[in-house]
């Protein structure tokens, strides 16, 4: 079965310690008056405001460390008269300002494994077994976007490798060395999937990659 060919964000994949993924869900708020949308999937931190969520910057190399990856949020929907779950925050697109604070989930445990594709924001790349051991970024161009439909994110990881500590990613394996062969996203062509595991992160630090 062929490599999807839309980037999804990062995605649990299981733990470190091959236990079954708890994901540790932490709760944090975004304020009303934050415009961005952000998606299920999507690499954030936490705004200098307070414990709210931002998406991150290309390379993370400010001191604004990745809390985790956004999994949906509630908030009071004054057309619904009522609160709602979603699984993208709509902020300026959902006129957030008149539904007040938004509780929000991150998954912030940084003992499990997501997998994601690489690229850039026009062009999805090809994973290879030589790319285990580096580190990666995450593409910003695509941290604005995703399926309001869906809720689904759109980033992707960078598929310039680099040994930069302050990376957000470490790259571990290879769906298709876990996976049986013709699972999408095992094909060795453009769109495969990596495994990552959180480097740089609030509640992990940064490990230096694999040197060229």
């Amino acid at each position: 079965m062929a490599n999807s060919t839309s980037p999804f964000g990062f995605m649990p994949y299981g733990r470190l310690d091959g236990g079954a993924p708890t994901w540790e869900l932490e709760q944090v708020n975004i304020n009303s008056s934050d415009a961005n949308l952000y998606f299920t999937g999507d690499l954030v931190v936490r705004s200098s405001a307070g414990n709210n969520v931002l998406n991150v910057s290309v390379g993370s190399t400010s001191n604004q460390l990745p809390a985790g990856i956004f999994w949906g949020c509630e908030f009071f929907s004054a057309a619904a008269t009522r609160k709602v779950w979603s699984r993208f925050y709509p902020g300026s697109v959902g006129s957030n300002a008149a539904n007040g604070v938004t509780t929000a989930w991150i998954i912030s445990d940084p003992n499990v494994l997501f997998r994601s594709v690489g690229g850039s924001s026009s062009t999805l790349a090809t994973w290879a077994n030589t790319d285990i051991g580096f580190n990666t970024i995450i593409t910003t161009s695509q941290s604005s976007l995703g399926n309001t439909t869906s809720g689904q994110s759109a980033q992707l990881a960078s598929s310039a490798t680099t040994t930069n500590a302050s990376a957000p990613w470490k790259i571990i394996d290879l769906l298709a060395n876990r996976s049986v062969s013709g699972t999408p996203g095992t094909d060795a062509t453009a769109g495969n999937q990596v495994i990552l595991m959180p480097n740089q992160w609030e509640r992990r630090p940064g490990t230096t990659g694999l040197s060229t």
